[in-house]
């Protein structure tokens, strides 16, 4: 249960994390004003911000390999479904940040801001997977389930084709029940 309300908490705060990008797009396009830089900061600022989340999302990934819980792949793939849209948009705010400072006197923050940006992504999508890590650990541990070269290549695609990895997982578990 801690899971599932880590993982809607940590979808929320991403959410709320673009507010400030969609603010200083929005000037960008019907102002001239001079405050853009500060909400693309705060912008940047809020993406680490949320960072404290994925870290009780693994201590509670962590807690719950030593305890029975329900299936969260469920749970996971909704959630993966809702966090589709800030995906695609957290690539086009990525993309207009790195355009916007295709000035030569802002070069040297391209890497930094492409950095944040794909560290911080990467990192929301494995998060969103914790719940399934533990659940699997914990079948494994009490040898409800058997190691098999599906679940290794599984866990091993899960860090590359993120979306898939549930339905690899939920697909094993009615093979192997």
């Amino acid at each position: 249960m801690k899971n599932k309300i880590a993982l809607i908490l940590e979808a929320i705060f991403m959410y709320l994390a673009q507010a400030p990008y969609l603010v200083a797009l929005i000037l960008l396009l019907f102002t001239d004003s001079e405050i853009i830089g500060g909400f693309l900061l705060a912008g940047l600022i809020a993406n680490l911000a949320i960072l404290p989340f994925s870290f009780v999302a693994l201590i509670f990934a962590v807690l719950g390999i030593f305890k029975e819980e329900k299936n969260p792949i469920k749970t996971t793939m909704v959630v993966k479904l809702i966090l589709i849209p800030w995906y695609i948009i957290n690539f086009i705010l990525g993309v207009l940040l790195v355009t916007a400072m295709l000035n030569p006197f802002l070069y040297l923050g391209i890497p930094i801001v492409i950095f944040i940006m794909v560290f911080t992504t990467y990192i929301f999508m494995i998060t969103t997977n914790f719940g399934n890590y533990s659940y699997m650990i914990h079948k494994l541990i009490r040898r409800e389930w058997k190691i098999s070269k599906l679940l290794v290549v599984s866990i091993g695609f899960s860090f590359f084709i993120e979306f898939k990895y549930p339905l690899i997982l939920f697909d094993l578990e009615t093979i192997l029940l």
